[in-house]
């Protein structure tokens, strides 16, 4: 391992291929309220959860979790997002 550290210090363009490493399955919800709907800029709180498994050895994956963020509408079809 110190061998392929050295290596890509040196060119971090060189990657090792670790499979199955972390491979997780899940299957989430995410629910947002807006604040602001009628305007360009729209700030947002979500909240989220899910249900899976990984596939290595297929313990139970419970995650939740809750974000703010926001997105400022360029046009009608393109916006900029921010999240936390």
């Amino acid at each position: 391992i110190r061998d392929r550290t050295n290596l890509e210090i040196l060119s971090p363009y060189l990657q090792f291929d670790i499979r199955n490493f972390l491979i997780l399955n899940t299957a989430a919800i995410n629910v947002s309220y807006h604040l602001l709907s009628s305007s360009n800029f729209d700030p947002y709180v979500r909240i989220h959860g899910g249900y899976g498994n990984k596939s290595n050895s297929q313990p139970t994956i419970i995650q939740y979790g809750i974000s703010i963020g926001s997105r400022y509408f360029l046009s009608d079809n393109f916006y900029i997002l921010s999240d936390l």
